[in-house]
Parts: structure tokens; sequence; C-alpha cells
């Protein structure tokens, strides 16, 4: 059966999901951010060791001069210059020893940035098309979930929008009862347009009366909704912060099927294996 086949039958698992995906995104962050630092104390390591090799060679000069100057041919010289030749001595012995640290240090903050930049090469695990698809899948109802949640907090603000009219229209509603009365009373209307009217405007207080109430609740789902919100962003951000790693896992493991055939799978670890 081929591994197209196979991968289409089988019950498809959420590759985000898989301990090894986690286990190399993890590492390959961790690696990310420790290079970057490593990036800076080796260049502060390097210019520490030049500036170290350089006070050494500029001691070692000072020293050899007044050797050049006040030395007889036995490399002796005079008590008067002793201190002066001591001193220098211990400033190209002191210079020499922090040079030869921090060049020390370079050395080793270079070869962590080699070793760091090695492992990140190396990790790998299995991905094939159907992990792929069955994270494409996992984005798409991420996707859906943040829209949904995005819908039902406009929905809210519409209720509460409507709410914020209801006095307008109970205020219109006796403007107009006002006018019906003296419509009544100039025999231009009846009572029973009256009765209409107040049946109409008995609804409308009832839900002015319930203002408060409609718009409190609508605020406080908004408030519910949002933190929902943040949660379905925060995972579709975090799918999202997966697709260059699966991706270059996908299109590694294709390169090793075409360079060693099918069987390789059983060489390398898979995603959905289980540890």
């Amino acid at each position: 059966m081929s591994r197209k086949k196979a991968g289409a039958e089988a019950k498809r698992k959420k590759i985000t999901e898989q301990p090894l995906l986690a286990t190399v995104v993890k590492r390959k962050k961790e690696i990310k951010d420790r290079l970057a630092v490593a990036g800076s104390q080796f260049q502060n390591a390097l210019q520490e060791a030049s500036k170290k090799n350089q006070e050494a060679r500029q001691w070692k000069t000072k020293l050899d001069s007044l050797l050049y100057r006040h030395a007889d041919s036995n490399g002796r010289v005079a008590e008067r210059y002793k201190p002066d030749l001591e001193h220098l001595m211990n400033m190209v012995e002191t210079g020499e020893g922090e040079a030869r640290l921090a060049s020390e240090k370079h050395i080793r903050l270079r070869d962590e940035r080699t070793a760091l930049s090695e492992e990140f090469s190396s990790l790998f695990f299995y991905a094939t098309l159907d992990d792929v698809l069955g994270y494409q899948d996992e984005v798409a109802q991420a996707e859906k979930g943040v829209a949904d949640f995005q819908t039902k907090i406009a929905r809210q603000g519409e209720i509460i929008d409507k709410a914020s009219s209801l006095g307008g229209e109970l205020i219109a509603l006796n403007r107009e009862r006002e006018d019906l009365l003296a419509a009544i009373e100039t025999g231009d209307a009846t009572k029973e347009d009256l009765k209409e009217l107040d049946e109409k405007i008995a609804v409308a207080s009832k839900e002015a009366g319930n203002k408060n109430t409609i718009t409190k609740e609508a605020q406080q789902t908004i408030l519910g909704l949002n933190r929902k919100l943040v949660d379905a962003e925060g995972e579709l951000k975090y799918l999202e912060s997966q697709r260059e790693e699966i991706l270059r896992q996908f299109f590694t493991s294709e390169a090793v099927d075409a360079i060693f055939g099918l069987e390789s799978q059983t060489r390398f670890p898979k995603a959905n294996d289980t540890p």
C-alpha cells in the first residue's frame, strides 16, 4: 500500500499534538533564543580578546624598549631601572593572562554557537502529506472559531445599540398620544384609536424598563466572549507558528523518500509515532 493511500485510510491524528513535533519545535526555539544571546556574547568576547591582546603587546613593547635601552650584553639592567623592569614584567604577565582568558572565552563561545547550529540543523521528525492536511484542518477550525466569536460579539453590540433607542421610541409614542388626545377632543379621532396606541405604549414602556437589564446582560456577554476570543486567537497564533516547521519537516521527509526510497520511513521517527 502506498504511503499516501495508507495515510488517507488511517485515522488522522493532529500533528500539532504529537510529542515529537512539540519537542522539536520547543528545542528549536530554545536554540534560536540561545543563538541570539550567544551571538552577542561572541562578538563582545571577540572584541574583548582583541583588546586584551593589543594591551599585552603594548606592555611587551614597552618592556622590550626598556631592555633595549638599559640592559647590558648579559641582559642585566642597573638598579635604578629594576623597579620599572619589575613593573613592566608584571604587566606583561597580567596582560598575557587576561588575553589568554579572553581568547579562551571567545573560542568557547564560538564552539557553542557551532554546536547549537549543528543541533538545530539535525532536529528532524517524519511528516507525511496526511499530517500536513490534518494541520491545515486544525488551522481552518481555529480560524472559524475566531470568526464565530467575533460574530457573536458583534451581535451583542447590535443588541446594545437597539436597547439604547428604546427610550426614544417611548418618548415619540407619548408625544403621539398627546396629539391623539387633542384629536379626540376636537372630534377628529376616537377612544378606540387611543386604546390601540396605549397598547403600543405599554409594550414600549416595558421594553424601556428592561433597557438597563438588556444592556448590562449584553455587556457582560461581550466580556465573556472577549475572553474566549483571546483564547481562540492564542490557539490560532500557536497553530500558525507551527506552519513553517511542519512544512520544512514535510519537504525534508519528501526529500528523504526521494533519495532513499520509502524504506527510509523505518529509519526516522514519525510524527504520529508514540515515544
